[in-house]
């Protein structure tokens, strides 16, 4: 089917609960999730001071994400998959008023709808009762991190080498 002809959707979630931050711990176990069911290709993660997002493609089994049963022969099913999360308050862009510490964002999507089997999962991994905004879709967002968002360097603690010396000194009596 021609990737033209479809109307394609940027559907998001975020956690119902306003506010609600998501563990690193909590983000690799949904990316592995996702990974291992087919849904992913090729991830990769774009970290900023305050704030990181995993960027995927989609995998063999993308679709069942968006409706049960074989693929429909759309191909790609959608263009990117981000997951942002961080300390700061994200740029969702749904609309939607109050702190948004989390968003996944299936952008480009062949499909109006994401599973209620797929909501349940992301729900039971991170249990934030997620959210579901569509749009239509508004082209990719960019990767870069802007400007003075660029993660610190971390600071190595200098230490004095000793070489082997501890208690080797001789004194004289």
């Amino acid at each position: 089917m021609s990737d033209t002809s479809i109307p394609r959707y940027d559907l998001g979630i975020i956690a119902g609960r306003k506010g609600m931050r998501i563990s690193p711990h909590g983000v690799r176990a949904l990316i592995m999730h996702m990974s291992a069911n087919g849904y992913l290709t090729e991830i990769l993660q774009t970290q900023a001071k305050d704030w990181s997002e995993v960027h995927a493609s989609p995998g063999d089994f993308s679709h069942s994400v968006f409706h049960d049963g074989p693929s429909r022969g759309i191909d790609p099913v959608f263009y990117e998959m981000g997951l942002r999360f961080g300390s700061i308050d994200l740029d969702f862009g749904y609309g939607v008023e109050g702190p948004v510490y989390f968003m996944l964002e299936f952008r480009g999507v062949a499909f109006e709808e994401i599973t209620e089997e797929f909501i349940d999962r992301v729900d039971s991994i991170l249990y934030v009762r997620p959210q579901v905004w569509v749009r239509a879709h508004s082209g990719l967002r960019s990767r870069d991190v802007p400007e003075g968002e660029e993660p610190e360097q971390a600071k190595r603690k200098r230490v004095d080498r000793v070489d082997g010396r501890i208690g080797t000194r001789i004194e004289e009596l």
